[in-house]
């Protein structure tokens, strides 16, 4: 694993415990509780593609995962003025995907991956 793609999975691990601490509140609203549920499982889908897939399917992935993800992030931060700061966490961790994402698909272009 390149050091870029370790530091992409460290900062998805972050965003997803910062979701799950989010979803212990027992105050959020049915909308709110299913976009942070929904990022959750995204968050989580990108921490298993980082890990087990390489070259064009890790770049597919991420790029499908990373769309959906800054989807929900937007809807959290619209939801509530509470979960703006999750919404944060989130969406900071989409921007490092999607820089790994221009950093594997100019590697791969190089044929490096």
């Amino acid at each position: 694993m390149s050091t870029e793609q370790q530091l992409t999975l460290e900062q998805v691990q972050n965003a997803f415990k910062a979701v799950e601490k989010a979803r212990a509140s027992s105050s959020l609203t049915q909308e709110q509780n299913e976009a942070l549920e929904g990022s959750s499982v995204k968050l989580f889908s990108l921490e298993q593609a980082l890990i087990r897939k390489k070259g064009e399917e890790l770049i597919s992935a991420l790029s499908k995962d990373s769309d959906s993800l800054n989807a929900l992030a937007k809807q959290i931060k619209d939801s509530a003025h509470s979960l703006a700061e999750i919404a944060g966490v989130v969406e900071k961790a989409v921007q490092v995907v999607k820089a790994l994402i221009v950093i594997l698909s100019a590697a791969a272009g190089a044929g490096i991956v």
